[in-house]
């Protein structure tokens, strides 16, 4: 299995996040509007061919969730459109991984997150 889309499943329980981090050949992870945090993003640091990761609208994703995606080795692209990684966060991912493509978009002003 190289691509897995798990948008819009809800919640992400832990025991799926290790079943998940076991597909060693896993590519491509979409894993948006789920409750997916900064630990759950941790315990899936183990998929060692990840390059692309959709984020998108993950209300529990936060600068803390940004560093760490700098942790992983092989992510080339990520959507973190709609989470709750601010300008500082989008920064300090920059600065660690400055090859990694990001998808974000700061919401309008005046929206909270």
């Amino acid at each position: 299995l190289t691509y897995l889309d798990l948008s819009r499943g809800g919640p992400v329980p832990e025991s799926m996040l290790r079943a998940i981090s076991e597909l060693k050949d896993l590519r491509a992870l979409k894993l948006g509007y789920s409750n997916i945090s900064g630990a759950g993003l941790r315990i899936l640091s183990r998929l060692a061919k990840v390059e692309k990761l959709g984020l998108v609208a993950c209300a529990r994703v936060d600068d803390d969730a940004a560093a760490e995606l700098a942790k992983w080795d092989t992510l080339k692209y990520v959507d973190l459109q709609d989470t709750k990684v601010t300008e500082k966060g989008l920064d300090a991912l920059r600065r660690a991984k400055p090859s990694l493509e990001i998808l974000f978009a700061a919401p309008p002003a005046g929206k909270p997150y």
